[in-house]
């Protein structure tokens, strides 16, 4: 039981839109609404310029690098490997359920996983 919820916390982790976010604070932007309409980093880069657009990718990495890292450290008490986790927080980039279920494309939050 304590498995599933650690899946749906990482898909809700997964879900933060950062480039939404950021785009929305610093430069008053919808980047749905502009470029490719995702809200992945390289969309953000594209609408909001490599100062914003780079740290939403960065964070975008972060995301399932960190929930994924804890997991493999036994920080986080999970029974199966670490990169379901990490493949939790990538669906949950892919489908925001604090966006309608439309996300990025998932580049970032792979590596993350990856890393």
């Amino acid at each position: 039981m304590i498995d599933i919820l650690w899946i749906i916390i990482a898909y809700l982790i997964g879900s933060i839109p950062f480039s939404l976010i950021i785009g929305k604070l610093f430069t008053n932007t919808d980047i749905r609404n502009h470029g490719s309409g995702n809200l992945g980093g390289t969309n953000a880069v594209r609408v909001l310029g490599i100062k914003y657009g780079l740290p939403s990718g960065l964070l975008d990495i972060t995301k399932a690098l960190v929930i994924v890292f804890l997991a493999s450290k036994g920080t986080i008490d999970f029974s199966y490997s670490p990169l379901y986790l990490g493949v939790a927080a990538t669906v949950g980039h892919c489908y925001l359920i604090y966006a309608n279920f439309r996300g990025g494309k998932a580049v970032s939050t792979t590596l993350g996983t990856l890393l």
